[in-house]
């Protein structure tokens, strides 16, 4: 088991592929050759043949409070079946979140292809996604969007030019939210036609404010039909997003108005998503589906815990179990609040000072030993760092427990967000 060269990206690149059922064409092979860092992927070698594979983008995440961090972002996580129920899946992440820590990024994250297998590794269901459709005849809105500006259709080379800085400014205003892997634009500019699954090719457009600058941007697809003569086509909406919510409902309105479609649908939008709250007759927002999508996975929790800013000023004591990573397992204490953090092991393997304030200045050692208010498996720590799960849910579901009275009140908090963590990416 060891990083790939470059000579062996295209090997790797099939061995991907091949694990998730699919046999990429040449110039999507190719595009992810390219912008695959070798030194941030594992393979394991057979006989020269590769069986197992994983990597890491190197990524941003913005967290509650609006800090922009660097995490791993898992990815090109996959075993040939030739070499399953052999150990290497663990094998492989083992050594992942060792070299996470050596690239200094205390946090990983993921999308699951299969909800069952990371939880064992520590990570924990930290985000969700809303699949949504939207009938066009019931498209009113309760309150008119003037935001000022114009819509304008744009081409695939233009919208690789001014996609990429709007969305980074909205994910760095999104708690949850983190970076484009770097050949994303690329892809969606490509827009190969397999990919479509019959729908058209992308169209673009941007919304433009009143002084001429973009500050939205949309994509989607159409799929076209016809029902006894009339038209009742479906817009599949694959990137919506804005510098205010307001330029996103105004991105909205431009769909709704499209000509000859019956239907908007949505992929992934927000739990609580303010465009259903837009419309006057909130019940056609009709949600087809709600599922896990971001997974965390604190690699180091002392170091971890303090980089986010929390709800409220206060202190718990966290009890952190960590069968996958015995160094992880001690017990915490946090103090923080919407200025900054400290997080000190008060017992466990390595107990004693960790984690920085905002300002960067150390933890204090000297925050006492007291017993823990709760008591957790790390992927429960993972799924509640980024304020969308309370440790009262988890404990009622549990996968926590409460060890001093009020324990879960004070943490939750400290913890939960005014919003739900969304990311709009995938990885």
């Amino acid at each position: 088991m060891r990083p790939v060269t470059e000579d062996e990206l295209p090997a790797f690149v099939n061995a991907v592929e091949a694990a998730f059922g699919y046999v990429p064409p040449d110039e999507e092979a190719d595009l992810w050759r390219r912008g695959t860092d070798p030194s941030r992927t594992l393979a394991v070698f057979d006989a020269g043949e590769i069986v197992g594979t994983a990597g890491a983008w190197a990524m941003e995440m913005t967290l509650p409070g609006l800090v922009s961090v660097p995490v791993a972002g898992v990815t090109a996580v996959g075993v040939q079946p030739t070499h399953r129920r052999q150990g290497l899946l663990t094998r492989m992440m083992e050594r992942q979140l060792d070299d996470c820590l050596s690239w200094n990024e205390p946090i990983a994250i993921l999308t699951a292809s299969e909800a069952v297998i990371y939880g064992r590794f520590g990570y924990g269901w930290a985000t969700s996604l809303v699949a949504a459709e939207v009938s066009t005849d019931h498209g009113a809105f309760a309150v008119p969007v003037d935001v000022g500006g114009r819509m304008r259709r744009i081409d695939k080379e233009a919208a690789g030019k001014i996609a990429p800085p709007l969305y980074e400014r909205a994910r760095r205003r999104t708690s949850g939210d983190a970076t484009m892997v770097p050949i994303f634009w690329e892809f969606m500019t490509l827009d190969l036609e397999h990919r479509r699954d019959g729908a058209s090719a992308l169209f673009f457009a941007v919304h433009e404010s009143a002084a001429g600058e973009p500050d939205g941007f949309v994509s989607y697809r159409y799929k076209e039909k016809w029902q006894n003569g009339n038209p009742a086509s479906t817009v599949i909406v694959t990137e919506l997003f804005g510098d205010s919510p307001g330029v996103e409902a105004a991105l909205f309105r431009y769909l709704l108005d499209l000509d000859l479609v019956a239907q908007v649908k949505f992929h992934n939008r927000p739990v609580g998503d303010h465009l259903q709250r837009r419309l006057a007759n909130p019940r056609r927002y009709s949600v087809t589906g709600v599922g896990d999508h971001v997974w965390v996975r604190l690699v180091d929790v002392a170091a971890a815990l303090p980089l986010r800013r929390y709800t409220t000023d206060g202190s718990v004591v966290l009890q952190v179990h960590d069968r996958f990573r015995p160094a992880n397992e001690g017990t915490y204490l946090l103090e923080g609040g919407p200025d900054g953090a400290i997080c000190a092991r008060i017992s466990g393997s390595g107990s004693g000072a960790s984690g920085a304030s905002a300002s960067g200045a150390p933890a204090s050692a000297g925050a006492g030993s007291g017993a823990p208010d709760v008591e957790l498996p790390v992927d429960s720590l993972g799924a509640a760092f980024l304020g969308g799960v309370s440790f009262t849910s988890l404990a009622e579901a549990g996968r926590a427990v409460e060890r001093k009275p009020g324990g879960l009140r004070r943490a939750d908090a400290m913890f939960l967000t005014d919003t739900p963590p969304y990311c709009r990416t995938g990885f």
